[in-house]
């Protein structure tokens, strides 16, 4: 499965890479290039710090494949909440945490 992510500061990024390497092949979006648009990808994983990163979101988000929004201050929102195609993603946890609710989801979007 290919996996394009959107993470400006890295550490999730490098998280992926490091824990899932057996049937994902990860490429970064590089916000600089609009190259990183023309990477065929099979899901998106977006990692929002900042309001300001929803413009990249608007750019990156296609109806067609499943997005994993990682999201920090989600008290609010249901863990495993899902809308339409998207899935959220809760970062204020645990790293392992963290790992094994991605774990779930690439279970769960790889049988769709």
């Amino acid at each position: 499965m290919k996996i394009l992510i959107y993470d400006n500061q890295l550490a999730y990024y490098e998280l992926m890479k490091s824990n899932f390497q057996s049937g994902y092949e990860f490429s970064l979006y590089e916000s600089e290039s609009d190259k990183s648009i023309d990477i065929e990808y099979d899901m998106l994983m977006f990692f929002l710090y900042d309001e300001l990163e929803l413009l990249g979101f608007m750019k990156l988000y296609r109806e067609d494949i499943p997005v994993v929004l990682g999201l920090s201050s989600m008290n609010k929102i249901n863990d495993r909440r899902v809308e339409g195609n998207i899935y959220y993603l809760h970062l204020d946890k645990f790293k392992e945490e963290i790992i094994e609710d991605v774990k779930m989801l690439l279970e769960k979007i790889g049988k769709q």
